[in-house]
């Protein structure tokens, strides 16, 4: 599988959740599983094939346009560290 350099807007989006989620399930005193569950489904939902995709569930926000997969990138290296994985 090609390692990609860019998301979509689908993409970024469910990624972004994803990071989201999982920063505030750490950050949560009361470590339920509801920011982890949420997590993982903006996860499974970042690699819904285009052609499922429903592109018009939200109006298209400007500042997750302008995400890149650097950024992406770079908040998952973030949380990597805060955990202990690097």
């Amino acid at each position: 599988r090609e390692k990609k350099t860019s998301f979509d807007y689908w993409e970024k989006c469910n990624f972004a959740y994803a990071i989201a989620a999982y920063a505030w399930n750490l950050n949560n005193e009361q470590r339920g599983d509801a920011w982890l569950r949420l997590c993982l489904t903006s996860l499974e939902k970042a690699y819904v094939p285009p052609q499922e995709r429903n592109e018009n569930f939200v109006p298209k926000d400007p500042s997750i346009d302008k995400l890149t997969y650097d950024q992406l990138a770079q908040d998952v290296e973030t949380l990597s560290e805060k955990i202990g994985l690097q």
